[in-house]
């Protein structure tokens, strides 16, 4: 009797082999492609330019180099920067001369002018502040203080079914002067709920 079969032959034994001996399926592995050196005057661009903020993944298909050559190249002409460490990109004079027409002759801030160029705004004011540009102050001043009347009709809108947040909007003042407004002519203050007015 030949060995694996039989009632003593191990379940699955005969087909383990078969496996085994059937040829590998599928495209063979690629080949490896030999690495490629840089030249001095490759190594001095990859070096330069790594220096001017490009990090090593970015030249890498710049190059067309693996991480070791440039890695080597950088080395041969400096240091390599901290892990983490932010790379300043100096911005080109033509943006720089847009920013400033947008925040000087549009008027605009600095958040639409970020979003409008994908810029950060606080790196629109530094770029604003390296061209000589002055920056706005923005001065808080107090609101003016509602008279007798407004006030009254204040509290009389509020028992009405008015809200705080109408009230606020239909005079132009803040939330703590209309409250204040309907607490001194005896009125409470509702809690937060849907409008309490007529639904017709």
């Amino acid at each position: 009797m030949a060995r694996g079969s039989g009632a003593g032959a191990r379940p699955g034994a005969a087909r383990a082999r078969n496996i085994a001996a059937s040829p590998t399926v599928g495209p063979p592995p690629p080949k490896r492609r030999p690495r490629r050196l840089l030249g001095p005057e490759e190594g001095a661009a990859v070096a330069a330019a790594y220096k001017a903020g490009a990090t090593i993944g970015q030249l890498i298909p710049e190059f067309n180099a693996g991480r070791k050559p440039i890695r080597d190249a950088i080395l041969a002409y400096g240091e390599l920067r901290e892990k983490g460490t932010q790379v300043r990109w100096p911005l080109p004079p033509d943006l720089v001369a847009e920013l400033v027409h947008a925040y000087v002759d549009e008027r605009l801030n600095s958040d639409t002018i970020g979003a409008r160029h994908r810029i950060a705004p606080a790196r629109v004011l530094r770029a604003l502040v390296e061209a000589g540009v002055e920056l706005r102050t923005y001065l808080l001043t107090a609101p003016a203080a509602l008279d007798d009347r407004e006030r009254a009709a204040i509290a009389a809108a509020y028992a009405a079914g008015a809200t705080l947040e109408m009230l606020q909007q239909r005079h132009h003042c803040g939330w703590r002067r209309v409250r204040d407004a309907v607490l001194e002519h005896g009125h409470t203050i509702r809690p937060l709920a849907p409008f309490c007015g007529r639904s017709d």
